[in-house]
């Protein structure tokens, strides 16, 4: 596979936001999970993002990428396992994990098929702390979903993941442009959680409320859930 260091990029970032269970994968369901090597790398990936065993849990995130996922081969026979977020690459023989990336900021995909709930959609982040949860890596890990966006995305004429890529591109900027604010002292910071008002921290960007946060472009409006994770609703203004 020849692709230059920002497609490649691209094209792992397109696995992660795939979020469909996808299918068992039968040409894999006989291999000795237990018997997998796990690379160094992966294994200690695997344990300061999910804070178990990195071999245990490896072993049983592939487990369950083979009863519910998608498998890509590439050119040299690398395979690739994927699904809801979760992304392992393994050598052609499937003896060794090479490689582990989620976009779930805690929980294991066991735990989320269990029906563990991740404790990051509980908390909510004021604006003076919002820079530091939408930053330039988690920025991409910020869920749009398909029935939000899908207004605005015909109206502009892009596809899904075109939309999704500018609504993301705008947030950073607003988030670069409300990190200057706050150096600068230009930032409305003071409010009172109790008062039931929105109030404007910056041109563009209004702290609801609900705790919510929306930002004010010039096509569109998004508004993000309190913990700001995930879009939670798209109003598109008439394009002509």
């Amino acid at each position: 596979m020849n692709l230059d260091n920002q497609d490649y990029k691209e094209y792992v970032k397109g696995q992660l936001r795939d979020r469909s269970h996808g299918e068992e994968i039968a040409e894999l369901k006989n291999l000795e999970i237990e018997s997998i090597y796990i690379a160094k790398k992966a294994k200690e990936f695997y344990r300061m993002k999910h804070k178990v065993d990195g071999i245990k849990g490896m072993h049983d995130t592939i487990r369950e990428l083979i009863k519910k996922g998608h498998l890509l081969r590439e050119d040299d026979g690398t395979i690739v396992l994927y699904g809801e977020g979760y992304r392992i690459v393994m050598n052609p023989e499937g003896t060794s994990a090479l490689s582990y990336k989620c976009i779930h900021r805690e929980r294991s995909l066991p735990d989320k098929r269990k029906g563990v709930k991740s404790r990051f959609h509980k908390s909510r982040v004021n604006p003076k702390k919002l820079p530091d949860r939408l930053t330039d890596e988690n920025i991409d890990l910020l869920i749009i979903p398909k029935e939000a966006v899908l207004s605005l995305a015909d109206e502009l004429g892009y596809d899904l993941e075109e939309t999704r890529d500018m609504i993301r591109d705008d947030i950073a900027t607003t988030m670069e442009q409300l990190e200057d604010a706050i150096a600068m002292n230009k930032a409305e910071l003071s409010f009172d959680s109790k008062s039931g008002l929105d109030y404007e921290v910056i041109p563009g960007y209004l702290y609801l409320s609900n705790g919510a946060h929306k930002f004010i472009y010039t096509d569109y409006e998004v508004t993000l859930r309190p913990d700001a994770l995930r879009v939670k609703e798209i109003f598109s203004y008439h394009i002509e």
